[in-house]
C-alpha cells in the first residue's frame, strides 16, 4: 500500500510553534516565580519565624523551654514547606502535561486535516484520534520523518511517560520511566541547620521501594521538556513523501480499509 504525500506548510509550521512559545513565555513569567524553591522555603521560614516570635512574645514560667519553643517553630516551619512542595509538584506536573497535550493536539489536527484532503472518512478520522503518541510517530516514520533520531526526542519521549504517569499513576509507563528516565523520580526533602535553624531544600534519588509518588519535576525539567516541542516543531519537513517499501502501520492500515 502507498500512501499519498503529507505537507507541512511555512505558515502552519510557524504558527504551532509560536503557539507553542507564547504558552511556554507565559507559563514561565506568571506562574514558574510562584513556584520557586527557593521561594517556597524562603515562605517556610517566615512560618517558623512566626512562631518563634509568638513563643517569644508569651510569658514565660518555670516550665518554658527554649529550645522546645525553637523544635515547635521549626516544625511548623517544615510542615509548611512539605504543604507548598506537594503543590508545586502537582501545579509543575499539571502545567507541563497540558503543554504535551496541546502538542498532541496541534500535530494530529494537522495530520486529520492532511490526511482528509486524501481521505475524508470518519472511521480515519477516529483512528488518529484515538491512536497513541508512538502510533502517531510511526505513521511520520514511514513518511521518512523519524522523530525518533533527532536529537531532542529523548526529551520529548521522557515528557509523554512523565505525563503518563502523573495521569496514570503506576503501569507500563511508570516501569519505563523508571528504566530509562529515573532522575525523575526523585524526593524532596527539607532539612533545617542545627546551628541557625534556616531550613534548606535538597533532592535524593528514588530508591527501590519508591512508586509513582516520586515523580516531581524542577524548573529546569519544563524548560527541557517545553525545548523539546519546540525542537519538533522546527525541524518537521515541508513536505513528506511515503518512501519506497514502507509498511504502513497497522492500525492506520486498518481504518482505511474499514473507512
Amino acid at each position: 500500500m502507498e500512501l499519498p504525500p503529507l505537507q507541512m506548510s511555512l505558515w502552519s509550521r510557524s504558527l504551532f510553534a509560536e503557539r507553542h512559545r507564547f504558552l511556554v513565555n507565559e507559563i514561565q513569567t506568571r506562574f514558574l516565580p510562584l513556584l520557586s524553591e527557593q521561594q517556597i522555603v524562603e515562605e517556610a521560614e517566615a512560618v517558623s519565624a512566626q512562631e518563634w516570635d509568638h513563643w517569644g512574645a508569651a510569658p514565660a514560667n518555670e516550665t518554658s523551654d527554649p529550645s522546645d519553643a525553637a523544635e515547635i517553630s521549626i516544625e511548623k516551619g517544615v510542615a509548611h514547606w512539605e504543604l507548598l512542595n506537594d503543590l508545586r509538584k502537582n501545579t509543575m506536573l499539571s502545567l507541563i502535561t497540558g503543554v504535551f497535550h496541546n502538542w498532541d493536539k496541534e500535530l494530529r489536527s494537522w495530520l486529520e486535516w492532511e490526511v482528509f484532503r486524501w481521505c475524508p472518512s470518519e472511521v480515519v478520522k477516529k483512528a488518529i484520534w484515538t491512536s497513541t503518541v508512538d502510533e502517531v510517530l510511526n505513521l511520520l516514520k514511514v513518511y521518512d520523518f523519524d522523530v525518533r533520531k533527532q536529537d531532542y526526542f529523548p526529551r520529548l519521549d521522557a515528557t509523554r511517560l512523565v505525563v503518563n504517569v502523573y495521569k496514570h499513576g503506576l503501569g507500563k509507563s511508570y516501569e519505563e520511566l523508571a528504566k530509562r528516565y529515573p532522575k525523575y523520580l526523585r524526593s524532596s526533602l527539607v532539612f533545617s541547620d542545627d546551628e541557625t535553624g534556616e531550613l534548606s531544600a535538597s533532592d535524593q534519588t528514588a530508591g527501590s521501594w519508591q512508586d509513582h509518588t516520586a515523580l516531581e519535576l524542577h524548573e529546569t525539567d519544563f524548560e527541557d521538556f517545553s525545548s523539546a516541542i519546540a525542537d519538533f516543531w522546527h525541524s518537521f519537513p515541508d513536505d513528506l513523501s511515503f518512501q519506497e517499501d514502507a509498511k504502513v502501520p497497522k492500525w492506520f492500515s486498518k481504518a482505511l480499509t474499514e473507512r
